[in-house]
């Protein structure tokens, strides 16, 4: 796992927490690489003290006082990331159980030719995380759980034939299968497994203005 934080001088009480989480967790310190990143000011020099001095200070607010550098982040990840097949997330993104080693049977599918595209859903902050397909197929059918962006953007994170998706994946003796999909379009974001090859993220663009969709476009176009 490769993790990059933007710091600015209101953000050391994410970084305490993040610092207190990495602490407690004996596997982040074998698993887990983190790279820290901050806008050079007068205020800021680029060096590690302007971390370090300031890393158990606790601020109350966290406001950012630059524009949020989103492709940045990813890429710095990518980056610094030991293994050759990347799964790009948010840090608000909940995976569901077992993901980690269903997601591990199909990584070798990923190849300079070929990426898969991971279904991304959105829930009811009242409702419970679903966690196996079965619960997030009843969450769906009674409408407390939709396609990511549903209300926003609801063809940025469709994924065709959705109901043959879960009827075949609430029977958990199924095994994991890619089945090939067309690029939806300039607007479709889903959240992807890439190979240490493929394109970055373009960065010319800020967080909410198709940020997320710069990565699918530069992959189908080339």
């Amino acid at each position: 796992m490769s993790v990059s934080l933007i710091i600015d001088e209101n953000g050391f009480t994410s970084l305490a927490a993040y610092k207190l989480l990495y602490s407690c967790e004996p596997l982040m310190n074998q698993f887990v690489t983190t790279h820290i990143v901050w806008i050079e000011t007068l205020k800021s020099p680029c060096d590690s003290t302007f971390i370090t001095s300031k890393i158990n200070v606790l601020i109350s607010k966290h406001i950012l006082n630059i524009p949020y550098p989103p492709n940045t982040l990813r890429n710095i990840a990518r980056f610094g990331a030991l293994t050759k097949i990347h799964l790009i997330a948010d840090i608000e993104n909940h995976f569901s159980k077992n993901a980690n080693y269903l997601l591990n049977s199909i990584a070798n599918k990923v190849t300079k030719q070929n990426v898969i595209a991971i279904r991304r859903f959105e829930y009811d902050e009242n409702e419970r995380e679903p966690e196996t397909p079965q619960i997030l197929k009843d969450m769906l059918k009674t409408r407390k759980a939709f396609e990511f962006h549903h209300f926003l953007a609801s063809k940025s994170h469709a994924i065709e034939n959705l109901d043959a998706w879960l009827n075949y994946s609430v029977n958990l003796t199924n095994h994991v299968t890619i089945v090939p999909i067309k690029y939806m379009g300039s607007t479709w974001e889903p959240q992807l497994m890439v190979h240490t090859l493929h394109p970055y993220h373009f960065e010319g663009v800020p967080i909410r203005f198709a940020d997320q969709q710069m990565l699918p476009y530069e992959l189908c176009r080339a």
